[in-house]
This record gives structure tokens, C-alpha cells and sequence, in this order.
């Protein structure tokens, strides 16, 4: 029974991967969400030289502590749209895709890149995922892996990170350039302020917290470190709506998701229902997606 199950595993992995390098090889545009500045380097910036091999992990940056406001800088190269995605996993490398959206012409073009791994993943166990897919990086672009001369250096917002189960194997990395007339989908923390005077919380309730994040679109000159929610004015029974921020929202069905609400001491528990589900950023795992 065991090896039916590992045979059925490795066989489903083997399909997973196939059918995700057949979309990405035949060149289908990443979800909506491009945006900000034209490429040049980041002066609070500079990443330590690590001789032949390139820049090191470690990053050295001034200025703003936001989470947003800090650029680190990312070390890739270009690859051609028919490379083999398989072989260059096997050397230590994640393919990846630029989107980038011309507001003016109304198109949208992919460039195709290639990343260190070790790099990637080091980042992401760094930082933790959802704040790895929540920050602008600088990328700098060679013609190939082995060049040392920047060919372009672009500032990029991740879109979506694709993992595959149970292994530390990033299989791709879609990015969104950013423009500063294009407004990006991005996921802004909550802060909730006037909870000492609510009346609700005096009179002996409970502020229920259903989302501490929302996903909205905004200008990469606008992004703010976070949102603030008050509830200084609720009473037992009222409620916060997506619909009631002053946010510019992804979708219209968003409008009547909840935010928070205040509930009686004893019932305190939120119903798990679709539309109190929490922002959460785009990282999709082969096996619970395909």
C-alpha cells in the first residue's frame, strides 16, 4: 500500500510540473496587476559583493523601516522562452517571468528570466512568505548567468510564487514591473485604533478581528505601511465592512467581506464562511492546486 501511494505521488508531481512548464512555455500573460518607477539603482541600497559568484544574502539598507519602503536588491539574467525549465532547476536556478503593462498602448509583455535558488529560498525563510510577497525589489538583469555587466536593472513586485509540496523546490517566480500609472494589487495590513472608547468594548464585548489584511489596488508612490480601522463608534452588534474603507478595492465582491465586528463576551467565535476569508498573497503549491 505504501509504495502504490509513493508511485501515485511521484507520477502526479511528474504531471503537476509538466502541465505548469507547458503554460508557462506557451506564454500566458500572469493574472492583472502590473505597476512603478523606471529602472535605475536604489542610493539607500547596496547589496555585499561576494566575488565571482555575485552579491551575497546579505543586505545592507537606510532609511525608512517600512515594510515597503525597503528595496532589496535581486540578481538574475535573461533566458530564452524555450529553455528547458527542468534542466535549469537541476542547476540551482528558478525560471521566472516579468509581466510589464503599458498603460498607454493598452498591451502587456512577459520577459523571461532566470534566479538563484539559494538566494530565492534564503529570502523567503528570512523573511516569511507573506511578507516576501509584499515588498518591492530592485532586479538587476544580465544577458546571461555567467556575466558579470548589468544589462538593466527594474523595479518589480512579486505576483505569485510556485512551490512544490513537501520539498524546498520553488518552481517559479512571476513578478509584475512596476510603473508609476499603474496601480498594483497589493495586500496592506490593518490597524485598529479607538478601542479604549468603543462602546461596544465597554459595555462588555469583544472586538472580533476577521481580517488584519486586505488586498486592494493602489499607486506604488501611495502605498501606505498600513490602513487604520476605527471602531471607536461601534456598539454590540455593528459591524466593518471592506466597503466601508476608504480603499480602493480589487474586486466588487470584496465590498461585503467583514472586517471586524463586536460580539457579545460569550459568543466571540466567527463563522468560517467564504466571505470571511482572509488576504492571503499568491503562493500556490502544485499538488493543492492542479
Amino acid at each position: 500500500m505504501l509504495l502504490g501511494k509513493l508511485l501515485r505521488y511521484r507520477l502526479f508531481s511528474s504531471r503537476a510540473q509538466r502541465h505548469f512548464e507547458g503554460a508557462l512555455a506557451s506564454g500566458n500573460s500572469i493574472a492583472q496587476g502590473p505597476c512603478v518607477q523606471e529602472p535605475q539603482y536604489d542610493p539607500s541600497v547596496r547589496a555585499v559583493s561576494d566575488g565571482a559568484h555575485g552579491p551575497s544574502m546579505h543586505i545592507e539598507s537606510s532609511g525608512d523601516s517600512s515594510t515597503n519602503s525597503e528595496i532589496i536588491t535581486l540578481w538574475g539574467s535573461y533566458r530564452v522562452r524555450s529553455g528547458e525549465l527542468q534542466a535549469l532547476r537541476k542547476n540551482g536556478t528558478v525560471p521566472g517571468i516579468i509581466s510589464d503593462f503599458d498603460a498607454v498602448k493598452g498591451t502587456q509583455y512577459n520577459y523571461y528570466i532566470v534566479l538563484k535558488r539559494q538566494e530565492i529560498w534564503g529570502l523567503v525563510t528570512q523573511m516569511g512568505r507573506q511578507k516576501f510577497m509584499s515588498r518591492f525589489y530592485n532586479l538587476a538583469l544580465r544577458n546571461c548567468p555567467e556575466s558579470n555587466e548589468i544589462q538593466e536593472v527594474v523595479k518589480v513586485y512579486p505576483r505569485k510564487l510556485y512551490l512544490l509540496d513537501g520539498k524546498r523546490t520553488i518552481l517559479n517566480l512571476a513578478f509584475v514591473r512596476v510603473r508609476c500609472n499603474v496601480k498594483l494589487q497589493m495586500i496592506i495590513p490593518l490597524k485598529f485604533k479607538g478601542r479604549t472608547v468603543c462602546p461596544g468594548l465597554i459595555n462588555g464585548g469583544k472586538l472580533v478581528v476577521l481580517k488584519k489584511a486586505i488586498s486592494c489596488l493602489v499607486f506604488p508612490d501611495e502605498v501606505p505601511p498600513y490602513y487604520e480601522v476605527d471602531v471607536s463608534k461601534l456598539n454590540v452588534g455593528d459591524r466593518i465592512l471592506m466597503n466601508d474603507l476608504n480603499v480602493h478595492l480589487r474586486s466588487r465582491r470584496q465590498a461585503g467581506y467583514v472586517v471586524c465586528e463586536i460580539k457579545k463576551h460569550g459568543f466571540v467565535r466567527p463563522n468560517r464562511s467564504r466571505s470571511l476569508a482572509r488576504a492571503s498573497p499568491s503562493i500556490h503549491s502544485l499538488l493543492g492546486s492542479w
